[in-house]
Formats: C-alpha cells, structure tokens, sequence
C-alpha cells in the first residue's frame, strides 16, 4: 500500500507537498491516489495468474481508497470548494458542482467493486464471469478517478 510519505511517484514529484502548502499536497494525494489505480489495474490482470497476492493488493487499494481517497474528496469538498465559491464565476461554480459529482460517480463505482471483491476471492475455478466484470469495473473507475484528476 503507499503509505502517505511517499511523495515522488511514477506519477512525478510532490515538492513540498505539506500540510502547509495545501494545494501541493492535494495535488500530491492525486499523484498516491494514481497509484493506488495502476496498483489495482495491475492486481486484476494478474487474477488468474497470482490470485492471491492480486487479492491482497486489491483490498489494499480498496482500503486506501476508502481511507485516504476519501479524505482526500472531504478535504476538496468541505475546505477547498467552498473557499472558491464565494470568489469565482457562475460558469467555474458549475465546473466545481460537475467536480463534486464526480466525487459521486467514483464512490459509486468503488461500492460496486467492493461488492465484487469477497466473490473473487469465494469463487471457485468457474470465475471468468465474476473477474471480467471486476476488470469492467476497475477499468471504468480508473477512467473516472484519472479524467477527474486531469480536470
């Protein structure tokens, strides 16, 4: 699992990603969050091949996802957003409202995933149904997490 200390990813450098400089380290919890996603990416291609260590990585990234990913969506929408509200136009309001939604779109996504979880892990040799469709779904919550990430 990243642990919240390592800062320079694949992803690129957090310079000076502290709690003191707020938005560096809310653009250094994207770069962790990135690769909490390839890590899950990774686990789901290797299903058939490594199941249980592919196992094991998914429940960490489901962990830190609903951990820190989810601090991270508290942090932008309970101190981020709203200090923006108040100072910007009506068009980047929407843009922050489409972003909030996002936020949405991903805790769903993510629910449905853990839904899957305990089903890879209970079935048997007849699992090709239940993985295609946890790879369905981490590929659509990859694109989701990475085209709000851009945004």
């Amino acid at each position: 699992m990243i642990r919240a200390e390592q800062l320079v990813t694949k992803h690129g450098p957090a310079v000076g990603a502290t709690m003191s400089q707020p938005l560096d380290h809310l653009v250094a919890c994207h770069r962790r969050i990135e690769e909490q996603l390839d890590g899950l990416e990774r686990a789901a291609r290797n299903l058939e091949i490594r199941r249980e260590a592919a196992l094991e990585v998914i429940g960490n990234c489901f962990r830190f996802l609903a951990s820190n990913g989810a601090w991270h969506t508290a942090d932008e929408e309970e101190g981020v957003f709203p200090r923006l509200l108040g100072r910007i136009t009506d068009e980047e309001s929407r843009f922050i409202r489409d972003l909030e939604s996002d936020h949405r779109d991903v805790e769903k996504l993510l629910e449905e995933l853990e839904t899957l979880h305990p089903l890879l892990a209970a079935c048997g040799e007849d699992k090709s149904e239940t993985v295609r469709r946890f790879r369905l779904g981490v590929a659509t919550l990859c694109a989701a997490y990475r085209t709000h990430i851009a945004k």
